[in-house]
């Protein structure tokens, strides 16, 4: 039987500046968006999946059990593949490092932070992510900024006081902590694309994958005995739910937005991306029983505007480059 291995694997990030941003004549565009707000559904799930798993099995146990299914899956795939790329030892350092940003603090700050607050609050709150790595981009990097972004940062950041409203207590007992802990999830994210930024540009997207999920997995393991004590019989719903997140939302996600990025325009998947916080909001809703107040819900709109307003003014190469992380982005989640 003839094994016939999915085009997208072999796909490199293209370089800074020779992006290709015009779909292919062959392709269908029909098909790329539904392949993306598939992902997108797939990724706003996660959040509602997460809450449910990490009231079943301690959150760092839970991503840990998470992330074993995920390297299963993507390390069968990757020896199917077989990438011909040898990686050097400062790259696979390089890996090892975006592991335990990418997947090891971020997944475990997630947990952490979608423990003590609401899957609405969460899957609000990380749609401030680009905001952050936009900021640190200013920071450390010097990088340019204009007017228009400024106005988008302000105005995003306006938003997530309205998220977060201190002043309503019921949804969540530690609520705030949870709150504060899934922001900082995005700054741990924005370091990831700053150490990965070079080694997404040079391997195939399997490669990639594949060493970086190794990696945050075994960081992961050992932090799990910390909740030693906390270890009960593995309830169904919670193995369900790691089986979930690590099959669909790690991996199936992730293949389906790389299969959609053939055919789309990169603005145009990057705008389907800020739906996940919308599908959230309607599965915590339906699946949860959760009820945001009219502050948080317009709070969430104002961070979506702030964000999109500040990624519209970015340049168009420097944007390109945004949408490259973005894609690497697919496979831990948010992959």
């Amino acid at each position: 039987m003839k094994i016939v291995i999915p085009e997208i694997f072999r796909i490199k990030s293209p370089k800074p500046g020779h992006t290709d941003a015009t779909p292919k004549s062959s392709s269908n565009p029909k098909i790329g968006i539904f392949s993306v707000m598939g992902a997108v559904v797939l990724w706003s799930s996660s959040y509602i999946v997460t809450k449910v798993g990490v009231g079943a099995i301690p959150p760092l146990s839970f991503a840990a059990i998470r992330f074993v299914i995920a390297t299963i899956v993507i390390g069968i795939l990757f020896v199917f593949v077989k990438p011909h790329e040898s990686v050097s030892i400062k790259d696979l350092f390089r890996f090892a490092l975006g592991g335990l940003l990418g997947i090891t603090a971020y997944f475990s700050l997630q947990n952490l932070g979608v423990e003590k607050t609401s899957a609405s609050d969460a899957t609000l709150l990380i749609a401030f992510t680009p905001v952050i790595t936009l900021v640190l981009e200013v920071i450390f990097r010097k990088a340019r900024i204009n007017f228009r972004q400024i106005s988008g940062i302000v105005i995003a950041i306006i938003g997530i006081f309205m998220v977060i409203d201190i002043s309503n207590k019921d949804v969540a007992p530690d609520r705030l902590t949870g709150n504060l802990l899934i922001l900082a999830t995005g700054l741990a994210w924005a370091l990831y694309n700053f150490v990965t930024q070079k080694v997404v540009q040079k391997y195939p997207t399997i490669t990639v994958i594949f060493w970086q999920t190794l990696f945050g997995m075994i960081a992961l393991l050992p932090l799990a005995f910390i909740e030693m004590n906390k270890w009960q019989t593995i309830s169904m719903s919670g193995l369900l739910g790691a089986l979930y997140l690590g099959v669909f939302c790690s991996v199936g996600a992730f293949l389906l937005y790389a299969y959609g990025l053939k055919s789309l325009q990169p603005g145009l998947a990057v705008i389907l991306l800020n739906l996940v916080p919308v599908f959230g909001l309607i599965f915590a809703a339906l699946f949860l029983q959760e009820k945001s107040s009219l502050l948080q819900l317009f709070g969430g709109f104002v961070v979506i505007t702030g964000v999109i307003i500040s990624l519209s003014a970015i340049p168009k190469i420097t944007r390109n480059e945004a949408h490259n992380a973005e894609t690497d982005e697919a496979n831990m989640d948010c992959c």
